[in-house]
């Protein structure tokens, strides 16, 4: 029974050291069968450039319409028929050029009649004053009772308002008749004129024509509450450019690249809007070419403080991620870092970076696409891409070399993996 038992145990560990051997035999062979590894992929070619560091104002930038800064609407002040036009339509004038002339004969009769009411009211006033003086020479002799003499002194009174009423009447009738000579009020541009010879106007009547300043323009914008607090600050410090703490603007007229006109804001409102929350500033244009008009669409800017160092990348290197902005920056090792920047202002296809890079630090221009954070590039250096004519920029100032970092020392590139031999036949 024991030697059954014994036999019995044997063969069960037989049975387990045959399965097991087959086991390994099987896991032997499909590793022999594995095909091999697959190459690492080359890292991604990208181009990478150095931010330019330039001297830069900080601007508050807005902007508006083009006004004149004088601008009338000529109506007549007097009724009657339109006799002459003595200016061609669209012409420049000078102050106190002669515009319409109204028919000036009733008006002339005016004066004419009030010039002979003037006559006789003096000539009244002299008689009443002669009786009055007689009267008053012989007071006390009972020759002339009191009444008398009291009803003379009126006389003369009234003589005397009735000159007075005779003169007003008189200045009125000249200057009705002045006023049917219509005169440019200030020096400008006229536009055309709305009625022609024989048309009856009215006094407050429609516009005869329209005249406007062409020598200065207004351009007026409207900020918001943040702008306000620092252009406010700086004038309370006194670190606004420009004489008597009024800043000078730079204008950009239309589809013109560069602000290259520049003005100087003379007016800031005294309260802010509570509709829209902002403040009115205008800022004063000189046209001296004549090559502006009322109307046209005009971007301002406004230097705050003296110039400062600045950032500047491509606009092409600027990723976006939901609301954040970023760029890929390529440490010493050729790995790539995203970092979230904070930008200013855009200028001519540059973008001024606040903060989130370095001077000297590489950052990828083209390739974005093909990077990924903490993975390996191939990076190829080129100058920052700027336009040629960036250095007009009001601005401006000369860029600030920056000294490249040294190179890194020249890493062994890694031993490719050995592949695994083939398998060969048992």
């Amino acid at each position: 029974m024991k030697r059954h038992r014994l036999c019995k145990r044997e063969s069960s560990c037989a049975d387990a050291v045959r399965r097991a051997s087959a086991a390994c035999l099987c896991l032997v062979l499909a590793a022999c069968g594995r095909p091999p590894a697959a190459p690492e992929a080359a890292p991604p070619e990208v181009t990478v450039a150095r931010p330019i560091v330039r001297q830069m104002r900080e601007f508050i930038e807005g902007t508006g319409l083009l006004k004149a800064s004088d601008s009338v609407e000529v109506r007549a002040q007097v009724t009657g028929y339109l006799a002459e036009i003595h200016f061609k339509d669209g012409a420049d004038l000078a102050k106190g050029d002669l515009l319409f002339t109204i028919d000036p004969r009733p008006f002339q009769a005016a004066v004419a009649q009030g010039e002979a009411e003037v006559r006789r009211a003096e000539a009244q006033r002299a008689v009443a004053e002669a009786e009055f003086k007689r009267a008053e020479s012989v007071r006390g002799t009972g020759v002339v009772s009191i009444e008398e003499i009291q009803s003379r002194a009126a006389a003369l009174q009234k003589a005397e308002a009735d000159l007075i009423g005779a003169k007003a009447a008189l200045e009125g009738a000249r200057l009705s008749l002045e006023y049917t000579q219509i005169r440019a009020p200030f020096a400008g541009r006229a536009s055309e004129a709305a009625l022609s010879v024989g048309n009856l106007v009215t006094s407050g009547g429609p516009v005869l024509t329209t005249i406007v300043a062409s020598d200065w323009l207004d351009a007026a914008i409207d900020l918001d509450e943040n702008e306000v607090h620092r252009l406010a600050r700086m004038r309370v410090e006194g670190k606004l450019p420009g004489k008597n703490n009024a800043p000078p603007a730079f204008v950009a007229v239309g589809q013109e690249p560069g602000f290259d006109r520049e003005g100087v804001v003379d007016f800031i409102d005294n309260r802010i809007d509570p509709e829209t929350g902002t403040l009115r500033v205008r800022v004063r244009l000189p046209n001296a070419k004549a090559d502006l008009a009322p109307g046209m669409f005009a971007r301002v800017r406004i230097p705050l403080g003296q110039p400062a160092p600045r950032l500047l990348v491509t606009e092409r290197a600027i990723g976006t991620n939901q609301n954040l902005k970023f760029v890929y920056v390529i440490d010493e090792r050729d790995v790539a870092q995203d970092r979230v920047v904070t930008l200013g202002r855009a200028e001519r296809g540059l973008q001024v970076v606040e903060s989130g890079v370095k001077p000297g630090e590489r950052v990828v221009v083209n390739g974005l696409l093909r990077v990924r954070p903490g993975a390996r590039v191939r990076p190829t250096e080129m100058p920052m891409p700027a336009p040629p004519d960036d250095a007009a920029a009001p601005d401006a100032k000369p860029a600030v070399p920056v000294a490249k970092p040294a190179a890194p020392a020249a890493q062994p590139a890694p031993a490719p993996a050995a592949k695994p031999a083939p398998a060969g036949r048992n």
